[in-house]
């Protein structure tokens, strides 16, 4: 359809100099371009679809944190409460326990056994 000119074909004869050689190599123009054209097309594409992967599994990834700090936030209220309740139960305990020595130190002087 369109006859390849020598110097589109054999890239080192030609009289270019610089980049354009190595965009061009050997082929003809319009169909290289629409080649380059395509490829940036594609990379653009790529580009576009990472930025999205990357957003969405940075998304993901903030979600994944606020989930984990409600969770420690409701972890440590929940152990919080557990600890209280225990060091309650422990005061009482040692209260009630400490009262009981001192009944029963008190009853071993009242019987002089001590």
């Amino acid at each position: 359809f369109f006859r390849i000119h020598p110097f589109l074909q054999y890239p080192r004869k030609h009289h270019y100099k610089g980049f354009l050689p190595e965009i061009f190599h050997g082929r003809p123009i319009i169909r290289k371009a629409a080649h380059v054209y395509r490829r940036f097309c594609d990379n653009k594409m790529a580009i576009s679809d990472l930025q999205g992967a990357v957003g969405n599994q940075i998304k993901y990834i903030i979600r994944d944190i606020i989930t984990s700090i409600v969770f420690n936030r409701a972890l440590c209220q929940l152990l919080r409460q557990s600890f209280n309740k225990v060091y309650r139960i422990l005061k009482v305990v040692t209260i009630t326990s400490l009262r009981d020595a001192v009944r029963n130190l008190a009853n071993l002087v009242g019987r002089r056994s001590i």
